[in-house]
């Protein structure tokens, strides 16, 4: 689950598009054609309840395949690598464009 530490930024519509669309960027730059491993990125309403606001996080889902039980794990390892220098990425964008404290 993401979501900005600003909680307020989490109520936008547009924020949570524009979360969910920087991760697609970046992982499509850090697991350039890697089959054996994805990551699935789903906005999912919420109630940010310490502002009483209906508000929206994005929840990154994961799934590794291979022939045998190593090599599944090894492409959840390369998975998990992309997922990890993506968020880096997203990170650094939102610090670029003062989306957190």
């Amino acid at each position: 689950m993401v979501l900005f530490r600003k909680l307020d930024i989490n109520c936008s519509p547009e924020n949570a598009r524009w979360l969910e669309g920087c991760y697609e960027f970046y992982l499509k730059r850090v697991l350039p054609e890697f089959i054996w491993g994805v990551v699935g990125l789903t906005k999912f309403l919420t109630r940010i309840t310490a502002l009483d606001k209906a508000g929206q996080i994005l929840i990154l889902s994961f799934w590794s395949y291979g022939d045998d039980e190593a090599e599944t794990f090894a492409n959840l390892d390369h998975t998990f690598e992309g997922l990890h220098k993506a968020s880096l990425l997203v990170n650094n964008q939102v610090k670029k464009w003062g989306l957190c404290p």
